[in-house]
């Protein structure tokens, strides 16, 4: 088992850079109904912006497409390249408006 600090340590300082802050979100297997997904990143997304968090960056197990499609339509972007993982997960990324 892992610290969320260790998988923030392995992340690449260029990642770290621009998505600076660690989304952690999993669902349970079920029905395809995405709202509550949606609901979850958009309580979670508001109150990164409220601390001034300039982007978050997330790590999708390959196993979870379903997750990863809602993280897309949701206006995260796929930057694995910044972040190649050898378990053949996903990581995605998103620019938040931080208010000064």
């Amino acid at each position: 088992m892992q610290s969320l600090q260790d998988v923030a340590e392995q992340a690449p300082a260029e990642l770290l850079s621009q998505y600076p802050s660690m989304m952690c979100l999993d669902v349970l297997p079920g029905p395809d109904d995405s709202a509550p997904v949606r609901a979850l990143q958009r309580c979670a997304l508001s109150a990164l912006e409220a601390r001034h968090s300039s982007g978050v960056h997330a790590v999708i197990p390959a196993h979870h497409s379903s997750l990863y499609d809602v993280c897309l339509s949701s206006g995260f972007t796929d930057v694995s390249t910044s972040w190649q993982r050898k378990d053949g997960s996903k990581v995605v990324g998103k620019r938040l408006s931080a208010v000064e």
